[in-house]
């Protein structure tokens, strides 16, 4: 049972794509009293700062760190994660910042945690071809409604404490020593190789939009494949 959620967004820089993340962020469905801790990585714009320091969101929990010295996403991650884990959160989910999420997200996410209690879910499903021959993340299972994977980018991961302990956080600690990216590639193939799937919500729960990438995607950018940005859900009061 998923009692305490947290949203993590690691910000640097880049307000164009912040902007737009917690403008979809502070319209989506959120339970109450869930957490969403942005983390910045010593961000050198002004609007970036401006837009983390005017967030807010109904009802929920706004945990706001602006680091002093810029010591990489997974330092943000590894910080966050601990924190949250150790102040009672039991699911946490990882947004990227450069992300929009639909109206739906929320209840998918841990809709699909409780479905597949064992695994990481993933609420970014791309068959963006790495090569331009094959997809980054191939699917190794389509469920119809759900498919599996043996790797995925960061861009919407939600992890209980023990998979992040088993999986996550060591590899998010030795890419800080070895100042490598792509930390999340790597959790997760360590996981699915052990036996813990990755499942990709279908459709997507979010999509990205920040071509303007470090991992130099820019050419060949991951969007996902099936994102709906509006469902029409009903009535949550």
């Amino acid at each position: 049972m998923i009692n305490k959620v947290a949203v993590i967004i690691p910000t640097y820089n880049r307000p164009q794509y912040l902007k737009k993340c917690l403008s979809s962020l502070e319209k989506t469905f959120l339970k109450k009293d869930t957490l969403i801790y942005i983390v910045d990585d010593c961000s050198t714009d002004n609007e970036t700062i401006e837009l983390i320091k005017n967030f807010e969101k109904s009802d929920c929990f706004i945990r706001r760190v602006l680091k002093q010295k810029n010591t990489g996403v997974q330092n943000s991650l590894q910080t966050s994660i601990d924190y949250c884990f150790n102040n009672g959160y039991d699911y946490i989910i990882i947004l990227n910042s450069d992300v929009i999420l639909n109206n739906y997200f929320y209840d998918m996410m841990v809709y699909y945690k409780e479905l597949f209690p064992n695994n990481i879910i993933s609420g970014f499903n791309t068959l963006t071809l790495g090569d331009g021959v094959n997809p980054r993340h191939p699917i190794s299972y389509d469920g119809e409604f759900y498919v599996k994977k043996k790797t995925s980018g960061g861009p919407c991961l939600g992890l209980d404490r023990e998979i992040y302990e088993r999986y996550f956080r060591n590899t998010l600690i030795d890419y800080q020593k070895q100042r490598r990216s792509a930390y999340d590639t790597a959790a997760t193939k360590k996981a699915s190789d052990d036996g813990c799937d990755i499942i990709c919500t279908v459709p997507s729960v979010v999509d990205h939009i920040g071509f303007d990438s470090s991992m130099k995607h820019n050419i060949n950018p991951d969007t996902s494949v099936d994102f709906k940005e509006y469902v029409e859900l009903g009535n949550y009061d």
